[in-house]
């Protein structure tokens, strides 16, 4: 699709040598050059992501976490995206039916595809996970930080995504996260995520990997760290700086 979109922009707008594009990953990078040509310039520039510091002692994620009703000693497992097929949500719950029962997920977020649930819902009647998957909707963009540290574990099983910052948003809060192959930001992540293959199958292994408290203490101190070390919003407008000073 990113192909066809940039292709059909350059019979709209015919490039001219030195024009300038910014695009946010490898991927996209390379599927620019192919349908422009070589005679662009195009840089790459990640989103800018800050480190929340609210809610130092944990007080508002705790009561979060107590308000979803899992019982204590849980692993939570956090599915915080608009509930669409490319998404794959469906992929996680049939995931949780191959995890140990100690293991619950939240479901945070819009429906985008009320068909779409509806076959998530009824896929989690048929495996007998009601126990064990529960829907909470939407929250606001301010309670956002506490749903993430409620969970242990941040999970976007996508078929195909480019690069939602709600998987930055994450790292950001400290939470280690599984991200599918399938998804083009893991070229820019490396090993601060756990990547999975887009299958049940594929995704509970690498769940299953992260019920080590320790191996999720290790992948969330990479994601923090990569968050610093590239995503901090000076880090970023640095680099948007030296775009801007090549196209002058």
């Amino acid at each position: 699709m990113n192909r066809l979109l940039h292709a059909v922009y350059g019979l709209r707008y015919p490039p001219r040598p030195g024009d300038v594009f910014i695009v946010g990953t490898p991927a996209e990078e390379a599927e620019l050059v192919a349908a422009l040509g070589s005679s662009v310039s195009v840089h790459q520039l990640v989103n800018p992501m800050t480190i929340p510091d609210d809610d130092r002692d944990g007080s508002q994620a705790a009561a979060r976490r107590s308000s979803w009703g899992f019982p204590h000693g849980t692993t939570v497992v956090l599915y915080a995206h608009r509930i669409y097929p490319n998404k794959g949500l469906d992929l996680l719950v049939q995931a949780m039916d191959s995890l140990p029962q100690s293991v619950r997920l939240a479901v945070v977020g819009a429906v985008g595809d009320p068909s779409f649930q509806a076959k998530c819902s009824d896929l989690v009647d048929r495996l007998g996970l009601q126990d064990r998957v529960s829907f909470f909707g939407p929250v606001g963009r301010e309670s956002i930080d506490d749903v993430i540290r409620a969970a242990d574990i941040f999970v976007l099983p996508a078929r195909r995504d480019t690069f939602p910052l709600m998987v930055l948003h994450a790292m950001s809060c400290e939470r280690a996260v599984v991200v599918t192959n399938t998804c083009q930001s893991v070229e820019l992540l490396g090993d601060a995520v756990a990547v999975a293959e887009a299958s049940p199958e594929g995704l509970a292994e690498r769940i299953g990997f992260l019920l080590d408290p320790a191996e999720r203490a290790r992948i969330s101190r990479r994601g923090i760290d990569l968050i610093r070390e590239r995503f901090a919003p000076d880090v970023v407008a640095r680099k948007l700086a030296e775009i801007y000073a090549c196209g002058q």
